[in-house]
């Protein structure tokens, strides 16, 4: 059995100065006979601040997504096909556009908290993406033309 372990990294407060490259060329132990790694001639380069461990793999991106049962915006950690299946923390979507329920707009939020807003700025708006949730039916969909706040024709699933 194989098990690969990976994390994703994100960028410190601070740059740290330098960062040494590994040189280890010793014995390898482990399952079976004890082998001694051979130089390639090739120096393993140290990553930066930021980048994925495992670079093919990369790391999952979440958003930040309205759980329509709970009426609140939460950290969407994994999704497909319009809805999300894991939520996080509470979050706010990065350009304050958020869904009022009450009303079934989406709206800019003047004070967000704890994924809900308590006060409204007054004027509708649309996530910059387009990909809006149908309150129809709870699943996340292209809007081609959103008008006030709504979607008058939703299009194919988008992820949230």
């Amino acid at each position: 059995m194989i098990v690969v372990l990976g994390a994703c990294t994100h960028a410190p407060a601070s740059t740290p100065a330098s960062t040494p490259a590994s040189t280890h060329r010793g014995p390898v132990t482990g399952p079976g006979p004890a082998t001694t790694a051979k130089p390639t001639g090739v120096k393993p380069t140290p990553t930066k601040p930021g980048d994925p461990v495992l670079p093919d793999i990369g790391c999952p991106v979440t958003s930040c997504a309205f759980h329509p049962g709970g009426g609140v915006y939460l950290t969407c950690l994994a999704g497909g096909a319009g809805v999300c299946f894991h939520y996080g923390a509470a979050c706010t979507p990065p350009e304050g556009c958020m869904f009022d329920p009450s009303d079934r707009t989406y709206k800019t939020c003047k004070t967000a908290v704890e994924g809900t807003c308590a006060a409204w700025a007054g004027a509708t708006c649309a996530p910059t993406t387009k990909c809006m949730v149908d309150p129809a039916t709870g699943i996340y969909r292209h809007c081609d033309s959103p008008t006030n706040g709504r979607c008058p024709s939703y299009g194919a699933v988008c992820t949230p």
